[in-house]
């Protein structure tokens, strides 16, 4: 057998095998890459020499990133889609938001749910800022991001569409609620989950738009977005939104790049968007900025353990009911109301701070949760009396 043999021809039988045929190099069996307008396999890339980087640009300054996603989640009635509809008319409005600069621009609100609910909260929002011609849209329609494919299509046709309607480029697309858009999958499952995030960064991508998703958190908890890590991982900002004592909190929770984390404070009013024959209004809520600013007390309470959540409820309650101010003294605030031991844990125990129902777990649970609460500064004591930090 002859041991002549083609190192040119044995490298272009080499990647014809597995489907990459190349002219080669040179005489040594290496190989030349195709002309750039033959080679369809390869991505397009940028050395390190030639990036440029601009400026961040924001959607609404220090707070939404231009061409970003985020996630907005916090329980059932804490506000979700009334704080979204009310960012969103701001930046399709053109107007500061709490007091920040935005980029104005065409705004899509895609109402998987509750479609009704979210035209009466936009009209609403028009009537109480006496801006009726927004560039701000609303589907309500069920979208599914999952497994149709063909949907994502519809929403890019549906944002270029509003962009030649309005002379503005569409600069926010809100999908309400992810649960929605995943269209019967499983929130726990990290291929139903994949599914969407991959649709909305195809959407992202092809608008040059911040898409955001109005998420859930679990029953149990408003600490986390319920369902599978895989939104947290793809997503480039969480808002945290929550109610308590009918002032709505709202503040990012994590940020990729955000050094300062923003929080803002808002109360309900009621509007009436109409009203009929018989003189029956229908109304809707929009948010009125407060002078009360979310403290980094209370940011840091939004992260506290599930007891301690419940300790610190039971605390505020039993003050309420049961709080007097003690004798002047150099250990506790002046004209501080205060409660014993006894009864805090009482309200406590009431309010279920251990799951489990036997004495030593209730007070090993109870015990914990105190400790923790006086170590971070959110509760004060002195001789056996407690208030709060």
């Amino acid at each position: 057998m002859s041991t002549d043999w083609d190192p040119d021809e044995l490298a272009r039988q080499i990647m014809s095998d597995v489907g990459q045929v190349s002219e080669p190099r040179d005489g040594k069996g290496g190989m030349r890459p195709k002309d750039d307008d033959a080679d369809n396999t390869a991505f397009d890339f940028v050395l390190a020499r030639d990036i440029s980087v601009m400026p961040k640009a924001h959607l609404i300054e220090g707070f939404l990133g231009r061409q970003e996603v985020s996630a907005w989640y916090g329980p059932p009635d804490a506000g979700k889609s009334t704080v979204t509809i009310d960012a969103g008319g701001h930046v399709a409005a053109g107007l500061d938001y709490c007091g920040r600069a935005v980029e104005q621009g065409a705004v899509l609100y895609v109402a998987a749910e509750r479609g009704a609910i979210v035209r009466r909260r936009v009209k609403a929002w028009c009537l109480e800022q006496e801006r009726n011609d927004i560039p701000l849209a609303v589907v309500d329609a069920a979208v599914d991001l999952r497994s149709n494919k063909l949907d994502a299509d519809r929403i890019i046709t549906t944002a270029n569409r509003l962009a030649n309607a309005t002379g503005k480029p569409v600069v926010w697309i809100i999908f309400d609620t992810f649960n929605r858009v995943l269209a019967g999958g499983d929130e726990n499952s990290s291929k139903d989950v994949g599914a969407v995030i991959a649709a909305v960064d195809r959407i992202h991508r092809a608008t040059g738009a911040h898409c955001s998703l109005i998420h859930h958190v679990p029953v149990d908890r408003s600490d986390r977005m319920r369902g599978h890590g895989s939104v947290l991982g793809a997503v480039d900002t969480t808002i945290r939104i929550n109610k308590e004592s009918g002032v709505v909190q709202v503040g990012i929770d994590i940020a990729k790049d955000l050094v300062d984390k923003p929080a803002f404070a808002f109360t309900f009013k009621s509007v009436v968007v109409v009203t009929d024959d018989n003189g029956n209004e229908t109304t809707a809520p929009v948010l009125v900025p407060t002078e009360t600013t979310p403290t980094r007390a209370a940011r840091r309470e939004a992260r506290l353990p599930k007891a301690s959540k419940i300790a610190l409820s039971a605390l505020r309650e039993a003050i309420d009911e049961l709080g007097s101010v003690p004798a002047a003294s150099s250990h506790i605030p002046t004209n501080v109301r205060t409660v014993t031991l006894e009864q805090w844990r009482t309200y406590a125990y009431r309010r279920g701070v251990s799951p489990s129902e036997t004495a030593r777990a209730r007070q090993m649970a109870f015990q914990r949760a105190g400790q923790h609460l006086v170590a971070e500064h959110h509760v004060g004591t002195w001789d056996e009396l407690y208030w709060l930090g």
